[in-house]
C-alpha cells in the first residue's frame, strides 16, 4: 500500500505499508502491517521518517496508533525509539505512556513517556528521565 499527500500545513508526505486491510469492526479504520512514513518539514527544518511493526489509522478521528519497534528519524541525526505511540494527525500531537529513548549528536535521553505538542515544537519527557550529553567537538 502507498499513499502520498499534502498535509494541512502544505507539507508533502508519503505513507507505505506491506499491507493495509479495512477493520471489519470499525469501517473508518485501516490496519497497517509494517507502516513507514516520511514528511518534509517547513523550509529549513529538514524531514522526518519512521516506521513500526503495525499500526491502525482511523480516518474519522484523524488518528494513527503505531506499535512494535516504533522509530522516528530526523535528518539532523536524531532517532526516537519506543514501543507504541498515539498520534493525533489533526491536532499534530503525539503521546506515549511507554518508555522512550532519544539519541543523537548531542547525547541520549531516556524517559518513561513522551508528549509531543504543537507539531513537535514542544516535546515533554515526563520523569523520571535521564539525559547524557556528549562533549562538544569544538570544546564549547
Amino acid at each position: 500500500a502507498r499513499y502520498e499527500g499534502i498535509d494541512a500545513q502544505g507539507r508533502a508526505y508519503t505513507l507505505t505499508a506491506e499491507s493495509a486491510v479495512r477493520d471489519m469492526l470499525n469501517p473508518d479504520s485501516v490496519i497497517l502491517t509494517k507502516p513507514k512514513a516520511d514528511i518534509m518539514l517547513e523550509e529549513g527544518r529538514g524531514w522526518l521518517g519512521g516506521g513500526a511493526d503495525s499500526g491502525v489509522y482511523d480516518n474519522a478521528k484523524g488518528s494513527l496508533r503505531l506499535s512494535g519497534n516504533v522509530t522516528v528519524f530526523h535528518d539532523a541525526g536524531y532517532e526516537l525509539a519506543l514501543s507504541e505511540v498515539d498520534i493525533d494527525l489533526k491536532a499534530t500531537t503525539a503521546q506515549s505512556q511507554k518508555p522512550v529513548r532519544l539519541q543523537g549528536p548531542m547525547g541520549e535521553l531516556t524517559a518513561v513517556a513522551v508528549d509531543v505538542r504543537e507539531g513537535g515544537n514542544i516535546i515533554v519527557f515526563p520523569g523520571p528521565a535521564r539525559m547524557i550529553l556528549h562533549k562538544s567537538k569544538t570544546g564549547a
